[in-house]
């Protein structure tokens, strides 16, 4: 259903219009009056036929190793997935590739024919070369885009000789061909990116951070934010913390204490922001 809702800041009023009101019962913060009403998990059940995507052929630049690590999204009816693989070929790393589904459960890896990969372009890499170790691919979609040559951003963790797990991002017209920031790195922050959502004109990613040279010493969710996509915030937004008292400060010892190994993923729902 659709729904307007208000909400007045200062002397402003904004009007956020959502196709569907989505209620999440596991946030405490959704009921704040219930009357017989229990919260609980419902334990998940695995797909049987899963592997729903398996490695690739000998020759392959993901016959070695697969990782998600990527993005899905869905385009009028059809599901794209960037996910990362690896090659067993003398120089092969971590590079993104790409793969389509009707139904989420049969996907296929269609020949792009732009990149050549152990003497041909009979495979599904996409068109971009960071001169490094791909860490993660964040992806978004902007059909509204003014500019066609940005619809599609990417926000990706880099591992070279001159990039030591730094943001790097990319433009894209179709997803495929891919078009680097020439201000990469983005971010002084080291990050390992898990979700990129863009709500009221500003982009946030969103990840963690840890190590004895980073901004933290055991990891933490962090945030960052930008509104063109190219110059991202240092400061950084600490997520995952729900006390009613103000946050404590973060333990120095790195084994101690509960940690956010890898940030999250995010659903976004309009009016609900679902991370995993």
């Amino acid at each position: 259903m659709n729904q307007n809702i208000n909400e007045k800041s200062r002397d402003n009023m904004y009007t956020y219009q959502f196709k569907e009101v989505v209620l999440f019962p596991f946030d405490n913060y959704s009921f704040p009056f219930r009357h017989g009403l229990q919260l609980e998990l419902i334990q998940a059940k695995r797909y049987e036929q899963n592997p729903i995507l398996k490695k690739g052929e000998s020759g392959a630049p993901d016959n070695s190793a697969m990782a998600y690590y990527g993005t899905v999204i869905e385009i009028n009816g059809t599901l794209y997935m960037w996910y990362l693989g690896k090659g067993d070929s003398d120089d092969s790393q971590l590079r993104i590739c790409y793969a389509i589904s009707r139904d989420g459960f049969n996907w296929e890896k269609p020949e792009l024919g732009f990149v050549d990969y152990n003497g041909n372009k009979k495979n599904n890499l996409v068109d971009l070369d960071w001169n490094g170790k791909v860490m993660s691919c964040c992806v978004l979609y902007e059909p509204e885009e003014s500019d066609y040559d940005r619809r599609f951003k990417m926000f990706c963790e880099i591992e070279s000789e001159t990039i030591r797990n730094q943001g790097c991002v990319a433009f894209s017209p179709d997803g495929i061909r891919w078009e680097q920031s020439s201000r990469n790195p983005v971010t002084h922050t080291r990050i390992e990116p898990t979700g990129l959502i863009k709500r009221n004109g500003c982009y946030y990613i969103i990840g963690q951070n840890a190590g004895v040279d980073r901004a933290f010493q055991k990891r933490v969710l962090i945030v960052l934010a930008s509104y063109d996509f190219e110059n991202w915030t240092d400061a950084v937004i600490m997520g995952f913390r729900r006390d009613d008292l103000p946050p404590r400060p973060v333990l120095l010892d790195y084994q101690k204490g509960k940690q956010v190994h890898l940030g999250a993923g995010l659903w976004d729902r309009e009016n609900t922001i679902i991370g995993l």
